[in-house]
């Protein structure tokens, strides 16, 4: 596949630029998902201390949770913001108002006083929910220490819509990025390449014969191109302009002694009328021979670096110039010719 150097350039930029738009992409992409799921955990460790804040102790100096906490979002049910304590224990199962009739399936593993445990889970209802469950050591009035496990769970279709949106917003400015790239790296290819395509529409000025060498002012990287292309087409020119005249020294040099042999052959017959013939014969034989290897000589000196000139402008001077040789014989001529048909 034989590809232009635009196209081959544009390609291969056009490669490198959405390979680096889709890596940035991916790493902005994880980049918010990690500072999102950083602040998710730094919300639930929070809503955990205040849940911790909020426990009270019964007459027996146990830890007990009130009714309704603080936060409003524990209150609501089904709001997608939940708190459970439990203590495997004493038996201690407590949940918020807002956790009435889900199971979250969070689990009733033990955890060390002082841990925190981060998972992700699917809830009973069927959606993904985010936990954070914290131990802590509770010491009663008899001095005994209980375990519990205070778990905040929030729910993760707000966080995956955030994240979607992110993403879309993502992909239509990339995407619109890329675009306006992509277009603006086309006009630097063209602007680019085109001192190119100006010595290329010179070259073939030159090979139909409207100049005789590049012109143009180019660039530092094509100056030695262009000066020696110009070089070359004025050695090839001089080369045809000496070929030329050294067939005109040939046609002189040849017809000068043909026109004294055919003279001579048209003097009056002194001696052997077929010899005098014969003379003719062949002087007028050498004659065609001479003008016809002339021609083909010419023929095939022809250079596609010569200078054109219009056929209808040397035909009307042709036609002119008969028209007063032969004015007596009240020649009519008409041309009809295409003024754009050119003759090297």
């Amino acid at each position: 596949m034989n590809l232009s150097i635009h196209v081959r350039l544009l390609l291969a930029a056009s490669l490198v630029l959405t390979a680096f738009l889709g890596l940035t992409g991916v790493a902005l992409d994880k980049a918010f998902r990690s500072s999102t799921e950083k602040a998710l955990k730094e919300s639930l460790q929070a809503s955990v201390y205040a849940l911790l804040a909020a426990a009270g102790e019964d007459d027996q100096g146990r830890l007990t949770m009130p009714e309704l906490l603080s936060d409003p979002r524990f209150n609501l049910p089904d709001s997608g913001f939940y708190a459970e304590v439990h203590s495997p224990e004493i038996s201690f199962d407590w949940r918020s108002a807002s956790a009435v009739g889900r199971h979250l399936n969070i689990g009733k593993s033990l955890v060390e006083p002082g841990d925190r445990r981060f998972n992700q889970v699917r809830s009973g209802n069927g959606g993904e929910v985010v936990a954070l469950s914290f131990g802590v050591s509770w010491e009663d009035f008899d001095g005994v220490e209980s375990r519990y496990v205070l778990s905040v769970v929030e729910d993760m279709q707000s966080h995956q819509v955030q994240i979607s949106a992110f993403r879309n917003t993502l992909f239509y400015w990339l995407g619109g990025a890329a675009l306006v790239l992509l277009l603006a790296q086309g006009g630097v290819l063209r602007w680019g390449l085109f001192p190119l395509r100006k010595v290329s529409d010179e070259l073939s000025d030159i090979e139909s014969g409207g100049s005789d060498q590049l012109k143009g002012v180019y660039p530092q990287e094509l100056t030695g191109l262009t000066d020696s292309i110009n070089s070359l087409i004025r050695q090839a020119q001089s080369r045809q302009q000496r070929y030329r005249d050294s067939l005109g020294d040939l046609a002189h040099s040849l017809k000068t002694p043909l026109a004294i042999l055919q003279g001579m052959a048209e003097l009056p017959e002194t001696g052997d009328r077929n010899e005098s013939r014969q003379l003719a014969d062949q002087v007028d034989r050498m004659n065609q021979i001479v003008s016809h290897q002339l021609q083909r000589a010419a023929a095939s000196g022809r250079s596609t670096l010569s200078r054109t000139i219009p056929v209808a402008v040397a035909v009307d001077r042709i036609a002119k110039m008969l028209s007063k040789v032969y004015l007596e014989k009240g020649i009519r001529w008409e041309l009809d010719l295409p003024e754009d048909l050119l003759s090297g």
